[in-house]
């Protein structure tokens, strides 16, 4: 058995001794039934996360990749909250081809909550080491038919305020702005409410000159001053 397996294997008894049956049934409705869980409030599993913190830092980053690849083919939801922590720990490791990487796990599993994160934190990170290949990875992501792909595109921004790179926001938006899925108005909306943090003037008049879909529009104004 590898440092890997055994690493997991520990985290593993370790979420397990902290299971709460009472809460499982609970978080699986809030997930739309689609997951198991264990059941564990989140500061408890980071706390969990911060026993191992010091060890994971020693891995290599191509341990730490098998170890997320193990966490995401568990069936407790928990696993990747966890694997997208450990992710966090190595935001300047990324090599070129890793789209590839974030691409899988965006699309095993996928429900907004993983998701979100590995947009606005993995793939940001991603898009900030290689922001010429990121742009490329979102045109292949925009076009594709994954709408969790194209949520991505327009998440991965979502907190880079003044450095927001306007001409990718609103291409990603001129391209998904007649969807009606709702997880992809939703992210319009959320993005350019928060972009509205930084230059409200400017979203003000990109509502006013794009035709949004109403949840998007209503999302997008909720910090715009009446």
């Amino acid at each position: 058995m590898n440092i890997t397996s055994i690493i997991f294997r520990s985290i593993q008894n370790d979420l397990i001794s902290v299971q709460d049956e009472s809460r499982v049934e609970k978080m699986k409705m809030y997930m739309g039934d689609q997951f198991d869980f264990y059941g564990i409030h989140t500061p408890i599993r980071l706390k969990i996360f911060k026993k191992y913190k010091s060890q994971l830092q020693k891995l290599n980053w191509s341990s730490i990749k098998e170890l997320v690849n193990i966490m995401w083919r568990q069936q407790q939801r928990e696993f990747q909250y966890f694997g997208q922590d450990i992710l966090d720990l190595f935001v300047k490791e990324y090599k070129k081809d890793d789209w590839l990487f974030l691409e899988k796990l965006i699309l095993e599993k996928p429900w907004w909550d993983t998701v979100d994160f590995l947009s606005s934190h993995q793939f940001r990170d991603y898009s900030l080491l290689f922001p010429e290949k990121s742009k490329w990875v979102v045109d292949r992501w925009l076009s594709s038919e994954e709408i969790w792909l194209q949520r991505s595109c327009l998440l991965y921004q979502l907190w880079h305020k003044e450095n927001t790179d306007l001409v990718v926001l609103e291409k990603c938006i001129d391209k998904l702005k007649n969807s009606d899925e709702f997880f992809i108005q939703k992210s319009i909306g959320w993005i350019l409410r928060e972009y509205s943090k930084t230059d409200q003037q400017w979203v003000e008049k990109y509502i006013k000159n794009t035709s949004l879909k109403p949840l998007s529009v209503r999302e997008a104004s909720k910090y715009l001053k009446k």
